[in-house]
């Protein structure tokens, strides 16, 4: 997702996970900040693949979470997903440290093989949610998205957790998972709310939920 303003781009060396349900380091790796994929790059509308149960732990997934954390952080971003530089994996990273109204701050953390449930939200309208895309700089746009999400993910250890988040947290979820499906923000937006950052900063500032939770239930 897009970056928050007034945030200070930070280069992460270690990455928040799901460790037997307690957030944890990544073992060793050390991130590189990787070149962007930007809108019209093939990658960006293909269907990432998943992980092979045994892949979690591997090397090479544990060098992409911190390269992912790593290049976030560079841009000053609260999500970025793999096709989002140019890998066709089902993973994400995503972060709210200094997201005003979410509680309590989210760490940076890794969703492998991430699988989105929205059951709690049937019969909820949508809420928007002001987006931008570190794939789409310098434009934004409001979405409509799921109030209450549950995403699943895996851990390094394989082991399956879930994480239940609402309000600004569920939105940022969705806007991730959707990136490993080929989606971007631009396919959901009000296209009338479609507006350069500047523009947006005059007209929208107040606009789309700001508020958010989210908590570990395994």
């Amino acid at each position: 997702m897009g970056r928050i303003a007034g945030v200070a781009a930070m280069a992460f060396v270690v990455v928040a996970v799901v460790m037997g349900g307690l957030l944890g380091p990544l073992r060793g790796a050390s991130g590189t900040v990787l070149p962007m994929s930007y809108a019209g790059d093939p990658v960006l509308r293909l269907v990432a693949p998943p992980y092979d149960a045994g892949e979690a732990g591997a090397n090479a997934t544990q060098q992409l979470a911190a390269d992912l954390a790593d290049t976030m952080a560079a841009q000053g971003g609260v999500g970025l997903a793999a096709p989002q530089v140019g890998q066709s994996r089902r993973m994400f990273v995503a972060q709210c440290e200094a997201c005003a109204g979410v509680a309590p701050p989210l760490p940076v953390t890794v969703f492998i093989n991430p699988a989105l449930d929205i059951a709690e939200s049937f019969g909820m309208p949508k809420v928007d949610l002001l987006e931008g895309c570190l794939s789409i700089p310098d434009y934004r746009a409001l979405v409509p998205r799921y109030q209450i999400v549950t995403m699943e993910t895996l851990d390094f250890s394989g082991n399956l957790h879930h994480m239940r988040a609402t309000g600004y947290v569920a939105g940022l979820l969705q806007h991730e998972y959707d990136h490993l499906n080929g989606v971007l923000y631009i396919d959901k937006m009000d296209i009338s709310s479609f507006c350069s950052t500047d523009n947006c900063n005059i007209y929208f500032k107040n606009a789309g939920v700001k508020n958010g939770t989210w908590a570990w239930l395994d």
